[in-house]
């Protein structure tokens, strides 16, 4: 039987969950991501699929370029690569952002 995890992790400037106090939004979002790739590895489960959608198309850019190699950028990958190695098959997937 597959688990389904479910984790939002809203970046705001406000202070909320453990976002940096000062940051850009692309910062912010590439935070976002770390973190929820953080907290999944630490779920016990046997289906080790993860889909994460990000709004943050810049994000995904500076991940799939080889020639952006910022703190939280390179601790995306690193932690993509360890998630792998275990196993995990990991997808972050682009969703258009919609005001709310």
């Amino acid at each position: 039987m597959a688990t389904s995890v479910r984790c939002i992790y809203k970046s705001t400037k406000r202070g909320r969950g453990e976002e940096p106090k000062k940051c850009t939004k692309n910062q912010a979002e590439q935070f976002a991501i770390l973190t929820a790739l953080e907290h999944i590895e630490k779920v016990q489960t046997t289906d080790k699929r993860v889909t994460i959608y990000t709004d943050s198309q810049t994000t995904l850019d500076k991940l799939q370029s080889s020639n952006i190699h910022t703190y939280i950028v390179e601790e995306i990958r690193t932690k993509i690569t360890e998630m792998k190695e275990s196993q995990w098959k990991i997808t972050l997937c682009w969703v258009q952002h919609t005001a709310a």
